[in-house]
């Protein structure tokens, strides 16, 4: 069968047509070759005239039972009346003759019956025969197209990925990753989001989008209490990177660098007070303040860990006034000083009231 309309043009099947037709004017048989008429009934299908492609196609069974281009024509005639059960056993005829054309044939016949990554196998297991490695990048690409038109965006992206460069396959690849990240942020994958969205580089504003979603991943890590102390340091460290890049980020980074700490010294844990003191990017005066708040026993054991030159016989008015004032300036968009002061004092257990009312005096927080 002509894969080509050009050859029913041409001056070759025109001859062969005109021979075929003045026999069937005349009356008088004339000798067509049975694949030849398969190509006529192709021609007299394609106008329509099916009466005349029947003819032509029975005459051409008759001359040949085995011939490839005959049952290769009444298999794909099969196909277009969804009739996959005949169109198959034609396709075992002509496997008989000629595998390659067999294979090829049920390559078609797999993609009318929706079976596309069996369609794909057979093609490719083709290689170079016909147009058969086209065909696979066809079917891929539609395939593609209609999970994209069904928003199944994870198939549609191994479609457009496997495809190349073929095509406008990389842009389309890169439209689609975009989406499955963005879908994963938003369902709070945010591994899985990170990931695409670290691969797609500065395409679009996913650079953006990929710290978005490390700013994400370390806010969830904070609510976790099963979080371990590693898992609170890279988080906190992602979420102070991202104030580059996600917008209003200070008020949350500074609410957590605040709850980081505050838990650490109600719990009286030195080693989460030195993770959270040294990850959260704070001047040696205030981190020497925030150990003092520790009992005598953690502050020395933490000191000595940092190898602090500030001694617990030091003077702590100034150290706790300190702390005051810089929390007071770093986070008083939080409104969290006060909260931080009264856990101290009412959950810890460690800081005597009294030290806090010597001690913390600065506008808008009133002694407890």
């Amino acid at each position: 069968m002509a894969d080509d309309t050009e050859y029913f043009r041409s001056k070759e099947f025109l001859d062969l047509l005109s021979q075929y037709e003045d026999s069937v004017k005349s009356g008088h048989p004339v000798y067509v070759d049975a694949d030849d008429l398969a190509d006529i009934a192709d021609y007299y299908q394609y106008q329509g005239r099916m009466k005349e492609a029947d003819k032509a196609i029975n005459q051409a069974l008759q001359q040949n039972p085995e011939a490839v281009g005959p049952l290769l024509y009444k298999s794909r005639e099969a196909l277009s009346r969804n009739d996959y059960a005949t169109a198959r056993e034609y396709a075992e005829r002509v496997r008989a003759v000629d595998e390659l054309e067999a294979l090829y044939l049920m390559g078609e016949i797999l993609i009318c019956e929706g079976k596309t990554d069996e369609a794909i196998a057979a093609f490719e297991a083709l290689g170079y025969y016909s147009d058969a490695s086209d065909r696979v990048k066809e079917i891929r690409y539609a395939a593609a197209e209609a999970a994209l038109a069904e928003e199944d965006y994870e198939t549609a992206l191994a479609y457009f990925e496997a495809l190349g460069y073929y095509s406008d396959a990389k842009d389309r690849a890169k439209e689609v990753r975009y989406t499955v990240a963005t879908n994963a942020l938003a369902e709070g994958d945010y591994d899985k989001a990170i990931e695409l969205f670290d691969d797609l580089g500065y395409y679009n504003d996913s650079y953006n989008q990929y710290w978005a979603a490390k700013y994400a991943k370390g806010v969830a890590t904070f609510a976790d209490e099963n979080a371990t102390t590693e898992d609170r340091k890279s988080a906190y460290s992602d979420i102070y990177s991202a104030r580059y890049y996600v917008e209003d980020t200070e008020a949350t980074r500074d609410e957590i660098a605040i709850k980081w700490m505050t838990d650490a010294l109600i719990n009286e844990d030195a080693d989460e007070m030195s993770a959270a003191v040294n990850q959260i990017y704070l001047d040696d005066t205030m981190k020497a303040g925030v150990y003092a708040a520790l009992s005598d026993n953690l502050y020395k054991t933490a000191t000595a860990n940092e190898d602090r030159s500030l001694t617990y016989d030091a003077d702590r008015v100034a150290v706790y006034k300190t702390l005051a004032d810089k929390l007071g300036s770093y986070y008083e968009s939080s409104g969290s000083i006060r909260n931080y002061l009264e856990a101290l004092v009412t959950e810890g257990g460690f800081l005597k009231s009294t030290d806090v009312k010597n001690l913390w005096d600065f506008e808008g927080i009133q002694a407890i």
